[in-house]
């Protein structure tokens, strides 16, 4: 799958890969994150060909989660390393989630507001602000911020979609980028915030390092540079994935990496000897990656 990122011509064109998909991959891996109209998705390609081993990197937007699983997952439990995603994957009902608060210790302070509390599940479904806050009051004793409420219809999505496939569990896990991030930089090369153009930087090469470092073909910051280029030669009307969601496919390529290092041997918060995917973000210690 060599080449450089293009829209795939007879596809959906809210879909930006690298050179033309002629067969499904030997092993994906996916990071999703919301995008403001969408999800985007990361997806690292891992092919066989003989001797030859390659990683390559693509990137979509699609409308539901329904449609990511429909994608990537169902059906395709063989091949699909894993799917994470930045969105909580079991709700409290009785008290705060312990992933969320170890999380927010996990990270440097700079970074801690970028964890927030997973609303309670009453509130999640209901169908106002103000109702879902004084749930929200009710059931774990604070305040729902407006924030965390304007969440909800991605938290219930995610939650009912899990309700009803419950096939997808297992291969969908909850991660958060900021974590992932945090987790593979060993060095603290990540000075400045992902607003600024010197921090989307910083993501990337970052990515990319862990990449060389694991012996993998794929190289992240051009993957990110040239979707960046093609995005900005677009007229905005065509756009499937805007400039704007530049730190979106960043964060969705963290966890896309974060599936393929840890290879199933995740690490957990809260630490536990054998995740079941329920009220726990994974990620993978950049420690462990050893240079080949």
């Amino acid at each position: 799958m060599a080449g450089s990122l293009g829209f795939h011509h007879g596809c959906d064109p809210g879909t930006i890969y690298v050179a033309e998909i002629i067969h499904r991959a030997d092993m994906t891996y996916i990071g999703v994150d919301w995008g403001s109209n969408g999800w985007i998705c990361a997806v690292l390609d891992h092919d066989e060909r003989g001797s030859r081993e390659t990683y390559s990197w693509r990137f979509v937007r699609r409308p539901s989660i329904l449609s990511v699983w429909m994608e990537f997952g169902a059906g395709h439990e063989d091949d699909v390393g894993r799917i994470l995603v930045d969105i909580p994957i079991g709700l409290p009902t009785d008290d705060a989630r312990a992933a969320d608060l170890e999380a927010r210790t996990f990270l440097p302070p700079s970074r801690q507001s970028s964890v927030f509390p997973a609303p309670c599940e009453q509130a999640v479904y209901e169908d106002e602000y103000d109702e879902a806050a004084e749930t929200h009051e009710d059931v774990l004793g604070r305040g729902l911020s407006p924030y965390s409420w304007s969440l909800s219809p991605r938290i219930r999505e995610v939650d009912e979609f899990l309700g009803q496939y419950t096939d997808a569990r297992g291969p969908m896990l909850e991660s958060h980028p900021e974590v992932c991030f945090h987790a593979l930089d060993v060095d603290d090369d990540l000075e400045d915030s992902k607003q600024d153009d010197s921090g989307l930087e910083q993501r990337h090469e970052l990515l990319t390092d862990c990449e060389r470092t694991a012996g993998l073909s794929s190289n992240a910051t051009a993957a990110y540079t040239d979707l960046v280029k093609r995005i900005e030669r677009l007229s905005p009307f065509a756009r499937r994935i805007g400039l704007g969601n530049r730190d979106d496919v960043l964060d969705a390529m963290a966890m896309a990496l974060t599936a393929r290092l840890a290879d199933g041997d995740f690490d957990c918060l809260p630490d536990k000897d054998a995740p079941n995917g329920v009220n726990e973000i994974v990620y993978f210690d950049g420690e462990r990656l050893d240079p080949m």
